[in-house]
């Protein structure tokens, strides 16, 4: 029997195995719990950790991995083919190497995402030996398909009644399970539908520095009437009728177990009105699309006593999961990894999750810092009193500027989808080049599409907070299709009611100030800063340039990145054009 390191070396389905990642296999390998690793785009550590839980993994044992979107799914399926292709090679009857089965991987994506069925349908329970053949049939088909993972499962959904429930069924029989952290809000059903003690679980944790975002569901007190007036004098709603208008401040456990026991009740009477047993209440079948109607409904799916609870004037807002809750829910699980290229502060991260023992951290040096440059514009700044027609103005003559020095497309990040609508006007008018836009309604899987579609330089007017920046490539024949990405301004956390609320709780939480502004304010900003330049650089053949617009929180990304700062635009664009001199241009990739 192999130790196992040695059964990870046999894993490894590329010709060589880089330094960082043997690091990576021996710290996973390691006997702590908790791992937590830092390494940057290209580094490897996708298939390094998954090559080393499968290493370490029993029979009994299932590999749980959650990613932040949809869209990071893919990767991870990536490695997963090349992995069964290296054991089917191994397989081969030539071959003397020790015969494996290959693991069986299953993606979990909501409902709504993956089936075409009717609301409340439900498929017929298959039996074991009938459910193992679909299951093959299914891993083969991902195995051999070439699409991203949502138009995969709408190919195989095709002619299938509903394939969400054939998934649900595939759970207790698969080996490797990938799904977002949208499902830490619903882990109990999750866990259920493993069949799985959790002690037999190894949760890897993707993009993990994703944690520390705290979210919060609202609902006003019109939305509750609303549902009254629609639904019926439910006792769900005519308890948080009363609340509302009578309570203030954080509400009391008494308060919220009065709410709770009549949740499960409202959504079963929902599930009913959906199905038509008791269509004769609805006269308007718009109503399940009324942002009202959803709105209560995403909250009767929240336990409210699982999150911190307040009313604010006619508002009521549940605060969701913070990030030490988060991994609490795993705690019992064998092996747990939290990976990133941004973590940043090892030391500070354990304390936001509330790991104090058990545990060991890696830092992987970034395999690409001399491929990228960095510069700093001091002179500008999108602060709300200085989003002027001047100000527009003089962004568009700088991307017109770095137009004409980039070989390929130019990536320009926003503050805003409102800072998108104004700036592109002006863009419209000088530049001499297609502008792709994302909007509130653009999907990534949209943006990319539109952006591989392009023969000749495009400038992509994307959202610092919106569906791009995060997890998304533009490469064609190993090549990067972006060689800048400009940041116009930093976008910062809007200082809401809402943000003050996740702020105090997380300085409660916490015990100190500091680290409550540090993962509310400063460490979003930074981690979209760094995320930002993986879109230009995706392997060793890339270069790529990031440039900020902005000097506000420049003491902090200074100390954090090394980057250098301008004070004339003319300089920084001399050093870019320096910097890109002899590096192959757009013409060049498309005709490879």
């Amino acid at each position: 029997m192999l130790a196992p390191l040695d059964y990870f070396k046999s894993l490894f389905p590329y010709p060589s195995i880089h330094p960082g990642q043997l690091k990576i296999a021996k710290v996973i390998l390691n006997s702590k719990k908790y791992v937590i690793i830092e390494a940057g785009t290209g580094s490897g550590k996708t298939i390094a950790a998954l090559c080393s839980m499968l290493a370490r993994k029993s029979v009994s044992e299932k590999i749980l991995i959650f990613t932040h979107t949809i869209n990071q799914i893919d990767p991870y399926i990536h490695e997963w083919r090349k992995l069964v292709d290296h054991l089917n090679r191994q397989s081969a009857p030539n071959n003397k190497s020790p015969k494996r089965r290959s693991p069986v991987i299953i993606p979990l994506l909501g409902k709504k995402i993956i089936c075409n069925c009717r609301v409340g349908h439900k498929s017929k329970k298959i039996g074991k030996s009938k459910l193992r053949k679909i299951l093959k049939e299914f891993n083969f088909a991902l195995f051999n398909t070439t699409t991203d993972i949502i138009t995969f499962f709408s190919q195989f959904a095709s002619h299938r009644k509903c394939v969400y429930d054939l998934i649900i069924q595939f759970l207790p029989h698969s080996d490797i399970i990938i799904t977002t952290m949208g499902y830490f809000n619903h882990h109990e059903l999750l866990l259920n539908r493993l069949k799985i003690n959790p002690r037999d679980l190894l949760v890897i944790i993707d993009e993990a520095h994703n944690l520390h975002k705290i979210s919060t569901l609202k609902i006003s007190l019109d939305d509750v009437i609303f549902c009254l007036n629609h639904i019926g004098n439910h006792p769900f709603l005519t308890e948080l009728y009363t609340l509302m208008l009578e309570t203030r401040g954080e509400l009391s456990d008494q308060v919220i177990e009065n709410v709770e026991k009549w949740r499960t009740n409202y959504l079963q009477t929902l599930a009913e009105i959906q199905k038509g047993d008791i269509a004769d209440v609805i006269t308007d079948n718009k109503l399940f699309l009324d942002d009202r109607y959803v709105k209560l409904k995403d909250f009767a799916q929240t336990k409210l006593g699982s999150s911190v609870n307040y009313i604010m004037g006619s508002e009521l807002v549940c605060v969701g999961l913070l990030p030490s809750q988060k991994l609490a829910i795993f705690e019992a699980a064998t092996k747990i990894i939290l990976q990133s290229g941004t973590i940043l502060d090892p030391s500070n991260f354990k304390k936001l999750i509330g790991i104090s023992t058990d545990s060991q951290s890696l830092i992987i040096p970034s395999v690409y810092e001399n491929n990228i440059f960095k510069g700093v514009f001091l002179n500008f700044t999108t602060s709300h009193e200085n989003r002027t027609r001047s100000s527009f103005r003089q962004v568009t003559i700088f991307i017109t500027q770095l137009v004409r020095l980039n070989p390929r497309h130019i990536l320009l990040m926003c503050p805003s989808y409102k800072y998108i609508e104004l700036l592109y006007p002006y863009l419209k008018q000088k530049l001499k080049l297609p502008l792709l836009q994302e909007t509130a309604a653009s999907s990534a899987k949209m943006m990319i599409s539109n952006v591989l579609k392009m023969k000749s330089q495009v400038v992509i007017l994307g959202n610092q907070r919106g569906k791009i920046l995060e997890g998304n490539e533009w490469v064609l024949n190993e090549h990067s299709l972006i060689s800048s990405v400009v940041l116009v301004g930093l976008s910062y956390p809007a200082q809401s009611t809402e943000e003050k609320l996740v702020r105090r709780i997380l300085r409660n939480e916490l015990g100190s100030n500091f680290l409550a502004q540090y993962y509310s304010l400063h460490f979003p900003i930074l981690s979209r800063v760094l995320q930002s330049w993986g879109r230009a650089v995706r392997s060793k053949k890339d270069k790529g340039a990031l440039i900020i617009l902005e000097n506000r929180s420049l003491e902090f990304l200074t100390r954090h990145i090394n980057t250098r700062t301008y004070a004339n635009f003319s300089n920084l664009c001399q050093d870019v054009k320096h910097f890109f001199e002899g590096y192959p241009s757009l013409d060049t990739v498309l005709r490879m």
